[in-house]
């Protein structure tokens, strides 16, 4: 292991986009080749090239079910259910057209300060009238059912949405 790049567990943890968790369970297994030395910090010297193997077959790897989706597959490979943006716009029929960041927020139950991310970050579209920032419903339906599907932590209002549309 000399001539090779060595890396760090934090350093494959990192290149990996897994959980230290995880990345200690894959090195202590040996499911990604290692040396593990007798020090308490920097326990684990990985080569680069093991680490690039172990992400190639990664989908192929059971691991146990703690680390994995039920199916064995990883969570972000899993089909999301989906609710489409005329559904949104069904539920959301009797509320005005333009919005306020208060209204986002009761209407989809996340923080004002989440509602405020999105719209800072561009990832929920807004316009600026008078200094108040202003969503169309239109296009709160239309991130709710693109990007706010992909929002891991769901609050109590869009899993409510999920069991009413997905079953």
């Amino acid at each position: 292991m000399s001539s090779e790049k060595l890396l760090s567990a934090e350093q494959t943890r990192k290149l990996l986009h897994i959980s230290k968790r995880k990345c200690a369970y894959l090195l202590e297994h040996r499911i990604i080749p290692c040396e593990i030395t007798d020090r308490k910090t920097h326990r684990y010297l990985v080569r680069e090239e093991d680490v690039l193997a172990y992400a190639e077959r990664a989908d192929e790897i059971i691991l146990p079910p703690v680390f994995s989706s039920a199916s064995g597959k990883s969570h972000r490979k899993e089909p999301d259910p989906r609710i489409g943006k005329s559904d949104f716009l069904q539920i959301w029929a009797k509320e005005p057209d333009a919005l306020t960041p208060a209204d986002v927020q009761r209407l989809t139950g996340y923080t004002g300060s989440t509602v405020r991310q999105w719209i800072r970050k561009g990832k929920l579209r807004s316009v600026t009238v008078q200094g108040r920032s202003l969503v169309a419903k239109e296009w709160l339906a239309e991130f709710m059912a693109g990007d706010g599907m992909r929002i891991w932590q769901k609050s109590e209002v869009h899993r409510h949405f999920l069991k009413r549309f997905c079953g």
